[in-house]
């Protein structure tokens, strides 16, 4: 697995063994049952300082045998984070919370403006472009994956339909 980011990658049970040997290992590191995870291209969006609220975005491509699921993701910066998704009624889009977000073997999912996305609410500070952001994601098969992502201007983290419209 090639690391595109600065992750930490462990399994609960591998933890508590490194714990109590004193140590914690950085970098990509993957057991014969963990889910292989890549993630790539993660962001969060700048936002004016009067918001409390931002997003987040990446690829992720679950390059394992088995369909898992990431199931939650904290970040020290937030009082909570949450996976969303969007649906259409009538003539709006609207935001809703997911429980989970399913990741099929082989697949890759887009978290982007106007689809997936990771909410951050309650921020605890001011995000400035370039800073970057600690978020874990955990995942049905109780591994998680910690990453950094760089907080980039609006228009960086807007996607475009094929016909050239910004999506937010």
């Amino acid at each position: 697995m090639k690391c595109l980011a600065p992750v930490f990658r462990y399994s609960r049970a591998a933890l508590a063994g490194l714990s109590m040997a004193g140590s914690l290992m950085i970098g990509c590191i993957s057991s014969a049952n963990a889910a292989m995870v890549s993630i790539t291209d993660p962001a969060v969006r700048a936002v004016p300082p009067t918001s409390t609220n931002t997003a987040a975005f990446m690829t992720l491509q679950n390059k394992g045998k088995d369909d898992i699921k990431l199931v939650g993701v904290d970040s020290s910066i937030a009082a909570r984070v949450e996976i969303h998704g969007h649906r259409h009624e009538g003539h709006k889009m609207v935001m809703f919370k997911m429980d989970d977000l399913p990741l099929p073997a082989g697949k890759e999912v887009r978290l982007e403006s106007g689809g997936y996305h990771i909410m951050i609410m309650g921020l605890k500070k001011t995000l400035k472009e370039g800073e970057e952001v600690p978020l874990t994601l955990h995942f049905s098969d109780s591994d998680a994956i910690d990453i950094l992502a760089p907080v980039k201007p609006l228009m960086e983290t807007m996607s475009k339909d094929p016909h050239g419209h910004m999506h937010h």
